[in-house]
């Protein structure tokens, strides 16, 4: 039960991680069967870490190794694994080792932890980050450097291999350096990107065109234990991140839904509650907050029904799904 729920076209998918097959059921729950399974064959996969859907119905897998494939409305390959190569510079070791460039993708990887790409016409869109020893958030003496100047998504073309890197952390990073809490979520908005952070109240919105970001709105979380631990080193915040995510409370899964023209944000309050809470926007205002279980993520919409996931029941091997009837208004 290791993997991501998504939505397409009245049905739900699950990609399933450990088995590497896209699991289909029906609005109500029931399996229908895979619509992609582990292989080597013309439609199947060696691997699946996530998968994500585009506005026309197009599929992307993409798998551990940062390889891409692309299938179609259909579940047809269309595009042959892509490899992701951030070692496109002409550098050599030695000089990336000392001098690392935040404008040089050779010093970045895909951020794994927040699991999540999206397709923006032929390109797709994904988190990055730099553990390069003398250039990341922790340790090597240039941490507000980091924060101020790297970049944090990668847009890949899908036909020609480019890859442009966009966005920068907001000044709440470079203020407090909250390395353990500096996740980023997104997802798109038309011809926008809508972007936030796990210890940042606002969310951000970029357009797509000249890859600027243009505004921001929001409202802290009420209810949030936000004294947040500084650490400085990798090894330091691994050894805390257990304790620190129960008492602690961030943002952790944003979502717009084109349906109901909504944006929800889900976050948790910390101090080893057990709910999180839900923001509704809408035009950039909000317009509700509810209190959902904790840890719960937003999935898609079917038939006048919002649906989300909570964490998996191991003990008695099952995975629940909730289902919401939000209004279209301004109003919840």
């Amino acid at each position: 039960m290791n993997g991501n729920f998504f939505i397409k076209e009245d049905a739900i998918y699950f990609a399933d991680k450990s088995i590497g097959e896209v699991l289909q059921f029906d609005y109500e729950g029931k399996y229908l069967g895979n619509v992609i399974k582990k292989g080597r064959g013309p439609n199947e996969v060696r691997e699946i870490e996530y998968v994500t859907t585009c506005a026309n119905g197009n599929v992307l897998v993409m798998d551990a190794s940062w390889s891409f494939t692309l299938f179609d409305s259909l579940w047809n390959r269309t595009i042959n694994s892509m490899y992701l190569n951030f070692n496109q510079s002409t550098r050599t070791y030695k000089d990336r080792f000392s001098h690392p460039d935040p404008n040089n993708l050779d010093i970045y990887e895909i951020a794994y932890d927040w699991e999540c790409v999206k397709l923006y016409h032929d390109c797709a869109i994904f988190p990055i980050t730099s553990e390069h020893p003398k250039y990341n958030g922790y340790e090597g003496g240039n941490r507000k450097h980091f924060y101020k100047y790297s970049y944090i998504f990668a847009c890949l073309g899908l036909h020609d291999s480019t890859v442009e890197m966009l966005g920068h952390y907001p000044p709440l990073y470079t203020s407090k350096m909250i390395s353990s809490f500096s996740g980023v979520m997104y997802d798109l908005m038309d011809n926008q990107m809508i972007y936030s952070f796990q210890a940042d109240s606002l969310i951000y919105v970029m357009d797509l065109s000249t890859k600027q970001t243009i505004s921001s709105f929001g409202i802290s979380g009420s209810g949030m234990n936000q004294e947040y631990e500084t650490y400085r080193t990798f090894e330091q915040a691994e050894d805390n991140w257990l304790n620190d995510s129960q008492l602690y409370g961030y943002y952790y899964d944003l979502r717009y839904e084109i349906e109901t023209d909504q944006i929800y944000r889900l976050y948790t309050l910390g101090n080893h509650t057990q709910i999180s809470k839900l923001q509704v926007y809408k035009h950039g205002i909000l317009i509700g907050e509810l209190t959902v279980p904790k840890e719960t993520k937003y999935v898609g919409y079917i038939n006048g029904m919002s649906y989300f996931v909570v964490p998996p029941d191991y003990e008695n091997d099952r995975i629940i799904l909730l289902r919401y009837s939000f209004q279209k208004s301004d109003r919840l």
